[in-house]
């Protein structure tokens, strides 16, 4: 009879510490699964591809040494580019930032504000607040004097630059500016 109790005893104990165990690995895998939904939720969230607001291009013709060439900055996007800054960065070894001035993407009647902060060499930093946001099409145009010849690339970089209401967008933009030999 004793031995009967001590087996039941034993036999009860051992369900006891398996249910325990099984109620700990639960847990625990309950856990793991919830901290793995929240990093796949975030990751998905950063992985997303945004839509880009702005689009660079050149001159259609090929610029000469020490001739003009224009870099226009697009925008993609109806009514969504109104204020902020864009970080421009150039080879300042080719190219020599003369001047900044507003595109047709702003309606004939919008009272723009457009400052180019140029102290660095290789970078712009261009400001502008419009009135009324701009439509699609070119809402900046920049000139540089061609002062070597070879392939020179002018971005927009995502550090430094905002534009207000443009967080499900990227402003990164690229071209790249070939300057040829004398005409």
């Amino acid at each position: 009879m004793i031995v009967y109790r001590f087996r039941i005893h034993s036999l009860y104990n051992k369900k006891e510490e398996t249910v325990k165990m099984r109620n700990s690995s639960t847990r625990f895998v309950s856990l793991l699964l919830a901290v793995v939904m929240v990093f796949s939720l975030a990751l998905t969230g950063y992985a997303a591809e945004r839509t880009p607001l702005l689009v660079l291009h050149g001159d259609e013709k090929e610029p000469v040494l020490n001739g003009r060439v224009t870099v226009c900055v697009d925008t993609t996007v109806d009514a969504v580019l109104a204020d902020g800054k864009l970080t421009i960065r150039y080879d300042s070894q080719k190219l020599q930032f003369l001047s900044a001035k507003g595109g047709e993407a702003w309606r004939d009647n919008t009272d723009l504000s457009l400052q180019v902060n140029s102290n660095e060499a290789g970078k712009l930093v261009v400001a502008f607040a419009g009135e009324e946001p701009a439509m699609v099409g070119t809402a900046i145009c920049l000139s540089f004097q061609a002062i070597a010849e070879g392939a020179s690339s002018v971005m927009v970089v995502e550090e430094g630059s905002y534009v207000t209401g443009a967080e499900g967008y990227t402003l990164e933009a690229r071209t790249v500016v070939e300057v040829g030999g004398h005409n």
